[in-house]
């Protein structure tokens, strides 16, 4: 139990950090969604919406603003439970995006019924993509799925240009990865937008 309430607390921390950051850029006129990775053991409590809405909206920042990843396999565990409370945490506004997907066990009846608005189809697909006409059909497989849900498809793990374009080829919507930029500081993301190239 012990264990449980660290872990919340270092989330709603991190949740407060990501809306302060948020609303300096939004200050300062750079506009972005910030995504945050939540650990599944968390999406049990039914206060848990109420908490995460009151400790990004104590930043001044709107929860739409905040993209919430958590794991395909994660959320799965308990659907019934996991579903009530991602779709309580759609209505305070937050985002809510299917990490890692294709790599868990989810059924399209699960996928269907949970409130995700973007899945993020695992670099393992990506990074075969130029090599295996396998991979180019899973992807190609879950960019259809996804639109024709009305769900957003973002691909993790874009490295090289070639990527790039066969995943704008397929109609993705969103891709990251080392092509667009390494991971950096908050300090340096403040400092690159206030000094543009």
């Amino acid at each position: 139990i012990e264990a449980s309430f660290s872990c919340l607390d270092f989330t709603l921390q991190i949740l407060r950090s990501a809306a302060q950051q948020r609303a300096a850029w939004a200050r300062s006129g750079y506009e972005v969604t910030i995504a945050v990775n939540i650990g599944a053991k968390l999406i049990r409590d039914l206060d848990l919406p109420d908490r995460f809405a009151d400790a990004v909206q104590s930043a001044e920042c709107s929860p739409s603003m905040l993209v919430l990843e958590l794991t395909e396999a994660g959320v799965m565990t308990d659907a019934i439970a996991s579903t009530e409370i991602l779709t309580r945490l759609r209505v305070k506004g937050f985002g809510l995006a299917m990490d890692d997907f294709g790599t868990g066990y989810s059924s399209m009846l699960h996928l269907h019924r949970m409130p995700f608005n973007e899945i993020k189809i695992d670099r393992s697909f990506v990074s075969d993509l130029g090599a295996t006409r396998d991979s180019a059909t899973v992807i190609r497989s879950v960019i259809n799925l996804g639109h024709n849900m009305g769900i957003q498809v973002c691909a993790e793990g874009v490295e090289t240009r070639q990527m790039h374009d066969r995943l704008t080829g397929l109609d993705c919507d969103l891709a990251q990865g080392f092509l667009y930029g390494k991971p950096v500081s908050a300090q340096f993301a403040n400092w690159s937008a206030n000094n543009p190239s």
